[in-house]
């Protein structure tokens, strides 16, 4: 623990800049005000339904948040060599449409209906939204990396080396009280938790406990996939292109991420990926992260169901 605190101070003094940093927290105050007050991402980006236009829109979407927080750190830092590297913007690009593909995946609901019976539909569709996340997410990164960074990089972090689970143990400790004070407000409990029954029990004769178990395992099995997209290639890919500035846009996007979800997660998340993305920097692994989403994820997901049930 000691370790990833210094990790964190050096790395804040290092990269500290007064101007920058209120450009950057004044651009997404704005943003977050926008998407919360006409429900951007809801009533616009989900109601496309042209599959190639929806990719399109959050391609854009993500666009916004990563590049303009790029820009302004080289211009704040004297960096401006970097805008002319070709390197960045390939690698950035495809994790920004990897991301853009995730983010318009609906097909499992089609798929569901054709596998399974309509009292299972809700359910089995549920669960497959995670696995193809996930599945989509790897392959697309995997490819990159085979045909593009495999003589550069280990697989954006994919490694066990140099991971410890006692800090990460901690760190989640520190967090309960305020995921339990969370779980009483009332956008919480609409949004918590991501699975709350269908008819699938009934039909199965199973208690919700058993489908939910289920859920549960597809749920956080896809939070391994989404560190290795932000905290492995946004990161950890692509500081070895730019340097440690890769931690700024990442923070911008994942924000943008939780446009969906509850207000205080969305303005949380910048503060939880700012330092995730610290600790896979100086770690060059990411399973620290996806111990910490993962427990965050499943305990957000048990308080709410302890106040509904």
């Amino acid at each position: 623990m000691k370790k990833i605190i210094n990790n964190l101070i050096e790395y804040s003094t290092q990269q500290f800049h007064f101007v920058f940093l209120i450009c950057m927290a004044v651009f997404l105050s704005i943003c977050i005000s926008i998407n919360y007050y006409f429900d951007f991402e809801h009533k616009v980006l989900d109601t496309i339904t042209q599959s190639w236009l929806q990719v399109s829109s959050y391609f854009l979407f993500y666009a916004l948040a990563y590049f303009p927080v790029f820009i302004g750190y080289c211009y704040f830092f004297n960096k401006q060599n970097l805008l002319k590297n070709y390197t960045f913007w390939l690698s950035s690009a495809v994790g920004i449409l990897t991301l853009s593909i995730n983010s318009s995946m609906h097909f499992q609901y089609w798929m569901a209906k054709f596998m399974v019976s309509a009292d299972l539909t809700y359910w089995v569709a549920k669960c497959l939204r995670n696995l193809f996340s996930s599945l989509q997410i790897f392959t697309c990164l995997y490819l990159f990396w085979f045909f593009y960074d495999r003589k550069k990089e280990i697989f954006y972090g994919f490694t066990l080396k140099g991971f410890h689970f006692s800090p990460y143990l901690i760190m989640w400790f520190i967090m309960l009280p305020l995921i339990f004070w969370a779980s009483f407000q009332p956008d919480f409990l609409a949004k918590y938790p991501t699975y709350k029954g269908s008819t699938a029990e009934s039909f199965l004769g199973m208690n919700y406990l058993f489908t939910l178990g289920i859920y549960e395992l597809f749920y956080g099995f896809d939070f391994t996939f989404i560190e290795l997209l932000f905290r492995g290639f946004f990161v950890i890919g692509i500081a070895r292109i730019i340097g440690p500035s890769a931690v700024f846009p990442m923070v911008s996007m994942y924000c943008f991420l939780h446009f969906g979800k509850p207000l205080g997660e969305c303005v949380s998340s910048v503060f939880g990926g700012y330092i995730l993305g610290v600790i896979a920097l100086y770690s060059r692994n990411i399973f620290g992260g996806v111990c910490i989403h993962i427990g965050v994820a499943w305990t957000m997901e048990l308080f709410a169901i302890l106040q509904k049930h």
